[in-house]
Formats: structure tokens, sequence, C-alpha cells
């Protein structure tokens, strides 16, 4: 968290709970938490990922007329950092009006570690940049719309999972051994030998 603190965060809470019980943020979660990242909205702020021809950020905010939409895939930030990641095809932080944030919690890589809401949707409301955001909402197979209404704003912001799609993890490459392969031994008692032509 003093990373955090030091670069301007705030901390994260989960809405009706304390402010710091935001368990897939750095900024809300436990003691040894290493191997995790920022939630929606700090990722956002942080400007860590909306490089040219690599901008994770899908901003919605601007939408103002009840019928609007946004389909799109998002994906988790070690697929974004390691290539899976194609600025037409893919975004990596939503934000909506309201102050929302919206992003795929892939449990993976750089954020294997993360301690809630893995591989879930997760969105957050923070209203500015320096301030504490808060959990609203968590989408999954389970549980895939949540609807956000504010006697504040003359509209509702709906979201919607269609799916979430986890490809199988490679962990090497692939290894193909040709020949035949034989077992012989010269007794019944003898340690067999492998061979591979």
């Amino acid at each position: 968290q003093e990373f955090g603190h030091n670069i301007g965060f705030h901390h994260s809470g989960v809405l009706n709970e304390g402010n710091y019980d935001d368990n897939h943020c750095l900024m809300g979660c436990c003691a040894g938490a290493q191997q995790m990242c920022f939630n929606a909205a700090k990722s956002w702020y942080s400007g860590w990922y909306s490089e040219p021809g690599k901008d994770g950020h899908v901003d919605v905010s601007h939408f103002d007329t009840p019928g609007q939409w946004w389909n799109g895939n998002l994906v988790g930030l070690d697929d974004y950092l390691t290539g899976v990641f194609d600025e037409e095809d893919h975004g990596l932080i939503l934000r909506t009006k309201g102050g929302l944030y919206a992003m795929f919690n892939r449990r993976k890589g750089i954020n294997a570690g993360v301690m809630a809401y893995r591989d879930e949707v997760v969105i957050v409301q923070q209203w500015s940049e320096r301030k504490e955001s808060k959990v609203l909402a968590t989408l999954s197979p389970e549980q895939p719309r949540y609807k956000f209404s504010a006697e504040y704003y003359d509209f509702d912001v709906n979201f919607e999972l269609c799916n979430i799609f986890i490809p199988p993890v490679v962990t090497g490459p692939l290894i193909e051994i040709k020949g035949t392969a034989s077992q012989s031994s010269t007794a019944i008692w003898a340690v067999a030998s492998l061979a591979i032509e």
C-alpha cells in the first residue's frame, strides 16, 4: 500500500464495508500480498496502460443517451502485458458514467496472487484520481448482470457479462519425439533398458 500512497492513491474498500476490504487491489488488501495489481480505477488513473497502439482504456463516460452501449472483450492485465492484446479487439479497463470502472481480474502471471474475485469482472466506483475506491459488484457466469442506479443521476448503467473464456495454460514448448521405442531385457530378473531409435 505504501507504494500506492507514494503515487497518490488512496485506499480501496467494498461498498457497505471497510476502507481496506478490497482484496483484489493492493490499496485494499492484506499484508503479504505481493503478486497482485491495482483495481480498475487505480489502474486507469495510473496511465500505465494507455500507450499509443496499445491503449487498454475504453472510455464510454460520454454516453448520455438511453440505449447507448459498448460491446467488447476485456482481457486480464497479464494478457495485456504479455501480448495477448489487440487494441482493435480488446480493452483492459472500461470507464462509464457514475465514476464506474470495470476490469477482468484474471488470476494469472503478474496477478496470480490476487486474494479475491479471481477470474471475475470487478466493478468499482471512484469519483476522481485521488479518492478512495469501492467495489460495487462482480460479474461471473453465476452472476452475469449488474445495474447501477443513483438518485443523483437520471440514468442507469447496466453491465452484462456474456462469457468468460480462459484459454488453457501452456507451460512449455511441445516436444515431439519421433522413432520407434523398444524395451528389452536379457533375463527375467534383469533391469529393462529403454531405447529410442
